[in-house]
């Protein structure tokens, strides 16, 4: 279950040298296949705190609309 080490490691805050991390520094390289594991488990990735982030990202990769991310987190 990859989604649960994304939720883990992704941080605000700065490193030493005062730079927050990046979009690319969070996600995986094969952004398709994560997506789709997302979406596989989206009942269980809405519940994470940074449920809906990953839920948002997932949707974009894989061309599905908004409202079917606000649908999934209506149900949560």
């Amino acid at each position: 279950m990859f989604y649960h080490t994304l939720a883990q490691k992704r941080t605000d805050m700065p490193d030493r040298r005062g730079r927050r991390a990046s979009l690319e520094d969070i996600l995986p390289e094969d952004r398709r296949a994560w997506a789709k594991e997302v979406w596989a488990n989206r009942s269980d990735v809405a519940k994470l705190s940074s449920g809906a982030w990953m839920l948002r990202e997932g949707a974009k990769e894989l061309g599905l609309s908004e409202e079917a991310v606000d649908e999934v987190l209506r149900s949560r």
